[in-house]
C-alpha cells in the first residue's frame, strides 16, 4: 500500500511517499510508484519479522529511522474501575482544546527523536512541528477521533489521542503528559479513559503504537496488560537524482 502523502509533503516542501510494504513485490512496487510520481522521499514501514525487506534500500543509503512496537490488549468494561488523582480532570478533548494541545506538544516533543527527526536530511524547525500539528488536528470533532483531556490547576497537563474509525478496534494515536506533571499516572489513567470509551461503544480491542526506546510508553503498555502483537521498521529512502534539503 502506497500512497503520495500531501501532509508531508506541505511540511517539508517536497514530493513524499509513505507506504506499508511487507513483500518483495509491494517493496518493488512502490519504488515503480515513485519514479512514475516524482517522489523524492518514500517513508516505508516494513515487519520487523522480515528485515531482508530493507536490505537492499539500505545498501543504497536510505536510513532506518524508526522502530514502532505495536500492543494489543481487549476492551474490557472493568478498565472504567479508577479514582483519578484529586487535582486532576479528565474529560473528553474538543475542537476549543486544539491550541493548548499543539503548545503542550511542542514542550513535550520538542527534538523529539520520532523517524523525522532521525533523518538528517529534514528541516529541524519541520521536524517539531509534525507532532504539534498532529495533536491540534486529534482534537478535531469528525466523529472518527476521540481524545482525552488531563487538566490540572485549570491547565492541559495530559492529552490522549485516538482514531475510533473502525466499528470494532481502536487505533491509539498521540499521548503526552506535562513534563511537570509526569509520575502521577495521568498517561495511565488517559489510557483507562479510552479503553472505558472503547467498552462502550463495542470495540473489542485497542492497538497501542510506541517506539521500541520509549521505556515510559512500554512500561504503561505492560501495567495495563497489553501484549506485543508485531513490530515495524521505518525506512527513508531518498532518491539518488533528486537532491536532499538541507536540515537547517
Amino acid at each position: 500500500m502506497i500512497a503520495l502523502s500531501e501532509i508531508d509533503q506541505a511540511r517539508f516542501g517536497i514530493v513524499i511517499a509513505r507506504a506499508t510494504v511487507k513483500t518483495v513485490a509491494e517493496r518493488e512496487e512502490a519504488l515503480a510508484f515513485c519514479a512514475r510520481h516524482g517522489v523524492e522521499l518514500l517513508i516505508a514501514r516494513m515487519p520487523a519479522l522480515t528485515p531482508f525487506l530493507g536490505q537492499p534500500l539500505l545498501a543504497e543509503g536510505a536510513l532506518l529511522t524508526d522502530t514502532l512496537c505495536v500492543f494489543s490488549r481487549a476492551s474490557l468494561p472493568e478498565d472504567a474501575l479508577f479514582e483519578a488523582p484529586a487535582d486532576i480532570v479528565f474529560r473528553r478533548a474538543s475542537p476549543k482544546d486544539a491550541e493548548a494541545v499543539a503548545l503542550l506538544a511542542a514542550r513535550a516533543f520538542h527534538d523529539y527523536p520520532n523517524h523525522y527527526w532521525a533523518d538528517p536530511n529534514l528541516d529541524r524547525d519541520a521536524c517539531n512541528a509534525v507532532l504539534p500539528d498532529w495533536g491540534s488536528r486529534l482534537c478535531a470533532s469528525d466523529g472518527k477521533t476521540v481524545s482525552w483531556i488531563a487538566e490540572g490547576e485549570g491547565n492541559v497537563v495530559g492529552f490522549l489521542g485516538s482514531d475510533c474509525g473502525a466499528p470494532d478496534v481502536t487505533h491509539l494515536g498521540l499521548g503526552m503528559v506535562e513534563e511537570d506533571w509526569r509520575g502521577r499516572g495521568i498517561l495511565l489513567d488517559l489510557l483507562r479513559c479510552q479503553l472505558s470509551f472503547d467498552a462502550s461503544r463495542g470495540a473489542v480491542r485497542t492497538l497501542y503504537p510506541t517506539q521500541l526506546w520509549n521505556m515510559a510508553s512500554l512500561r504503561c503498555a505492560v501495567r495495563l496488560g497489553y501484549i506485543p502483537m508485531e513490530g515495524y521498521h521505518t525506512v527513508h529512502h531518498w532518491f539518488p537524482a533528486r537532491s536532499r534539503p538541507s536540515a537547517g
